[in-house]
């Protein structure tokens, strides 16, 4: 099983807009990847919030065939966003479930 997490960090001006995105153009899509099993959508806590929250979105899956075509997808639709260049950080990790 592999985890692919994407950490993102909107700041509170793009917050509201930027949650509502992140269901309905990135969650529902990785949905469809083939070798989709599952996604956690978490918000990271004890952590400096003035600037904006921080997220993170677990989606599990079957190998890294899926984590290739999720980022594709998620290439593409941030590519779309160029609107939130400066009020948006994010990186995206891999791992794999061992026990």
């Amino acid at each position: 099983m592999i985890i692919l997490n994407i950490t993102y960090h909107p700041t509170w001006q793009i917050h509201d807009e930027w949650i509502q995105w992140l269901k309905s153009a990135i969650i529902e899509k990785a949905e469809s990847v083939q070798g989709f099993h599952k996604y956690q959508l978490l918000k990271l806590t004890g952590v400096d919030e003035s600037a904006g929250p921080t997220y993170a979105v677990q989606f599990y899956a079957d190998d890294m065939r899926f984590v290739q075509n999720l980022r594709a997808v998620v290439g593409a639709t941030f590519a779309r966003q160029g609107m939130w260049t400066h009020d948006l950080v994010c990186f995206d990790t891999t791992m794999e479930v061992i026990n």
